[in-house]
């Protein structure tokens, strides 16, 4: 039998769970935890046992974001300590493209995974995802995932013709995600 076009098997092995699981953390309010690996188990925890009390996703979530994810003033992060966990602040700048500033975020956050060696890392926007992923593999951290919320605005066209710096990102964040995620 004849192997399908990449695009169909883009379709059915990609695509598909990606629009899945992007309709379910979509609208989640990720932008206040600064350190979501440490979260992890809890939120696994947290749906498990809101599914077997026959919760609504949406209020599972919500209490689990309600609990676990404070806006980390220092009261938030002694609550989150007194569960065992450690908070830690990452360097990225989130609309910055200042390539040393990166580059010494990932330098931190490289020395941090391998202070801290967590099990699992859970990396989202693109920052995280394309620097995390790559420093948790180097920190060796065998579980890693990358959560792709959105398209982002690279890659929403503009009205009218994109500016030679806009392709040129647009062409970088394509190769930094295939590299990331390879790994």
């Amino acid at each position: 039998m004849a192997r399908k076009p990449k695009i169909e098997r883009f379709n059915e092995k990609v695509l598909s769970k990606f629009q899945i699981y992007n309709s379910l953390f979509l609208t989640l309010p990720f932008e206040n935890i600064k350190e979501t690996s440490l979260f992890l188990p809890l939120f696994a925890e947290t749906c498990k046992k809101g599914y077997e009390d026959n919760n609504k996703p949406i209020d599972i979530v919500t209490s689990f974001f309600d609990r676990y994810a404070p806006d980390f003033d220092e009261e938030s992060r002694n609550k989150i300590r007194s569960l065992g966990a450690i908070p830690h602040d990452c360097l990225f700048e989130r609309t910055g493209l200042n390539i040393i500033s990166d580059l010494r975020a990932c330098i931190h956050l490289f020395k941090l995974l391998k202070t801290i060696k967590p099990d699992c890392l859970l990396s989202y926007f693109i920052k995280p995802v394309i620097y995390g992923t790559v420093c948790g593999f180097l920190a060796g951290i065998n579980l890693r995932v990358a959560m792709i919320e959105g398209l982002g605005s690279v890659f929403v066209e503009d009205e009218g013709t994109q500016s030679l710096g806009k392709k040129l990102r647009l062409f970088i964040v394509k190769k930094m995600y295939k590299f990331a995620l390879y790994y």
